[in-house]
């Protein structure tokens, strides 16, 4: 199975849903910028987060207040804005399967 962020790295412009029905993954066109992709990463990391705790305010505090000791201290705001999006969805999938604690 690749994992779930490898699947986001095709090129393509469509959207389409992988093996979690509810993880979109997102086929990335060569004309999408930087910015356009980090905007994408955030959507898909708020989607899964709500698919955890279904309330959006609660939600917004968690990604951008919350440090998550293991990935470094930092929020999921900040490991969004630096790229670092596959081990934090690895981590929401986990928690939203039953193979971690939240």
């Amino acid at each position: 199975m690749l994992h779930i962020f490898e699947r986001f790295r095709y090129w393509s412009t469509q959207l389409t849903y992988g093996r979690d029905a509810d993880v979109p993954m997102y086929r990335q066109s060569s004309s999408s910028t930087p910015g356009e992709r980090a905007e994408w990463d955030r959507s898909v990391v708020l989607s899964v987060a709500r698919t955890i705790e279904p309330d959006a305010e609660r939600v917004m505090c968690w990604f951008t207040g919350d440090p998550i000791n293991e990935l470094g201290g930092r929020t999921a705001r900040e490991l969004v804005d630096e790229g670092v999006t596959a081990p934090l969805l690895d981590m929401l999938i986990a928690i939203r399967s039953g193979r971690r604690e939240t």
